[in-house]
């Protein structure tokens, strides 16, 4: 499944001007997190994923544990491409604890009301995705779930979203 969580977050800010609160309150809608290790051929498809998106109103991060095969370099390549695409792209390469202090860290550098924990190999089902996703979202909604597609081995698999009220006892 591919669940977006909410976030609600109270910063205080003091001893700012008006100008730059307004400033620094234009958030994206939605944080994309990517945690990763060893990983490059598997996240250069999920940043095209990313990129070919027609809704942009997001940023991307990427916590790599400190790869050495490459993906820091395809991350620093990738920089002009988000900038060019629009899409605020950071990352952090080093080592952690595993992928949930990974998920952690990506977790507090988000600045999104929305967080997606995109791994390294996943996509996005196509480049209208997000935009179906957040076309009708409600105001007071705290999780958005859906259908996934599976492919392991050369086969796939449609995974259809379970009701609301199953998906505690399911995941």
């Amino acid at each position: 499944w591919i669940i977006f969580c909410q976030v609600k977050r109270q910063k205080k800010i003091y001893g700012m001007s008006t100008r730059k609160k307004n400033i620094m309150n234009l958030k994206p809608a939605l944080t994309i997190i990517t945690v990763c290790f060893q990983a490059k051929e598997q996240l250069h498809k999920t940043m095209e994923s990313i990129l070919c998106q027609t809704w942009v109103e997001m940023e991307y991060l990427v916590v790599d544990g400190g790869s050495d095969d490459g993906t820091k370099e395809l991350l620093l390549q990738s920089e002009e491409r988000f900038k060019a695409a629009d899409i605020p792209f950071h990352f952090l390469s080093e080592p952690d604890k595993g992928i949930y202090d990974a998920m952690n860290k990506g977790s507090r550098m988000a600045n999104g009301k929305w967080l997606l924990f995109l791994n390294a190999g996943d996509l996005l089902a196509g480049k209208d995705t997000l935009k179906q996703v957040f076309a009708d979202v409600s105001e007071d909604a705290q999780i958005l779930y859906g259908d996934a597609l599976c492919t392991y081995q050369g086969k796939t698999k449609l995974y259809q979203a379970l009701p609301l009220d199953r998906l505690r006892c399911e995941m």
